[in-house]
């Protein structure tokens, strides 16, 4: 999963994806995530987000979601990138992608 998938659970239903890509695909959501990504990375437990990830993976049930959705995002695209590209991290090039 996405990250960005993976926020507002508790707000947007399952069912009401027009709705999440809405709130997921203009400029003002991407200036969000950018800022929420830049304070995660100068500090992962900040718990400021948190309230926006809850529920992103519902089987998670500690107190940082945000850094939990981060590493999991991370987890999946590593065996995604295994799956549909290959094993070997030397060829992960954006030409494969773009």
């Amino acid at each position: 999963m996405i990250m960005y998938n993976s926020m507002f659970q508790d707000y947007i239903p399952e069912r009401d994806k027009a709705f999440s890509n809405l709130m997921t695909d203009g400029y003002v959501f991407t200036d969000f995530f950018r800022r929420m990504m830049a304070d995660l990375t100068s500090d992962i437990n900040n718990p400021k987000y948190n309230r926006f990830c809850h529920n992103g993976f519902p089987d998670y049930k500690g107190d940082a979601s945000c850094a939990y959705n981060v590493a999991r995002s991370f987890v999946e695209a590593k065996q995604y990138l295994d799956r549909n590209v290959s094993k070997n991290p030397n060829d992960w090039h954006w030409r494969h992608f773009h």
